[in-house]
């Protein structure tokens, strides 16, 4: 419920102020890992790569729809209450100083182990048509959450959540710029984005093939070990052409892995 829709409503009818906090403080993080553009360039990498088994069998789950036009489903039913236990499989919060292993675990679920139960059904012939696609949505969006820095982020701010700053003079927070702000910066479709990057990795140690190897936890601390590197400098607050500048690279670099290691996955899961 938005604070528009709770606006009407008190103008309509008597709502008690307890009422009103309570429903505001209840809404849910609308904070969504690399944003639409994103997770489709993920989505259109992974497809790049995929050997010709797992493609056909990524058709044939998926009915003809591409790896990109999924990529984003698992944020569009978040606020769908069937799926709220999947709200905690999108991120996982470790202290500085500790891996993953070392660390308290969330009852609830993390990335880690959405990545692990999703790949599981999606590998099993014998679960339903139906239960295979839906992991594999999962598995591609999870897939891109893992390699945005944020979401492998610290509990004290919720992943940059709660690093409020400036945008070019938009008040924002640091989870968003790098979810969409800096990604939107560079006014591509997703087709053109995974277009430069496939480009831009084509040889040389940054390859797609130096990059499928490893497995989730490998990838996790990867992304713990970049993390810290992307909070601006104490007293930055308004992030402009200088901050795009010092991070673009990150940022391409993440985003070809994700593709590159889902199609790993795939490749492992559906093409063998």
């Amino acid at each position: 419920m938005t604070n528009n829709v709770l606006r009407k409503i008190l103008n309509s009818v008597f709502v008690s102020p307890l009422f009103f906090f309570l429903a505001c403080s209840s809404a849910p993080n609308q904070a969504l890992a690399w944003g639409k553009i994103g997770h489709k360039v993920v989505g259109e990498i992974a497809s790049n790569h995929l050997n010709a088994k797992a493609k056909k069998a990524v058709l044939e789950i998926l009915d003809n729809r591409t790896l990109a036009d999924v990529s984003i489903f698992a944020d569009e039913v978040r606020s769908d209450p069937a799926y709220k236990s999947t709200y905690p499989l999108h991120y996982v919060s470790i202290p500085k100083g500790q891996t993953y292993t070392e660390s308290v675990k969330n009852p609830n679920g993390d990335i880690v182990v959405g990545i692990q139960n999703y790949s599981q059904t999606l590998k099993d012939s014998n679960q339903s048509l139906e239960k295979r696609k839906e992991a594999l949505m999962f598995l591609v969006h999870f897939m891109g959450d893992l390699h945005q820095p944020l979401h492998v982020g610290y509990a004290e701010d919720r992943g940059g959540n709660d690093v409020a700053l400036t945008w070019f003079n938009v008040v924002t927070n640091l989870h968003e710029v790098w979810d969409e702000k800096l990604i939107q910066f560079e006014e591509l479709s997703y087709t053109e984005y995974a277009q430069m990057l496939e480009r831009m990795f084509a040889k040389g140690k940054d390859h797609a093939s130096n990059w499928m190897s490893g497995d989730v936890l490998d990838w996790v601390q990867e992304s713990q070990d970049v993390r810290d590197s992307i909070y601006p400098a104490q007293g930055e607050k308004d992030l402009k052409y200088l901050y795009h500048y010092q991070h673009k690279d990150l940022v391409y670099k993440k985003l070809f892995q994700g593709g590159v290691r889902l199609a790993y996955k795939l490749n492992q899961l559906l093409g063998k």
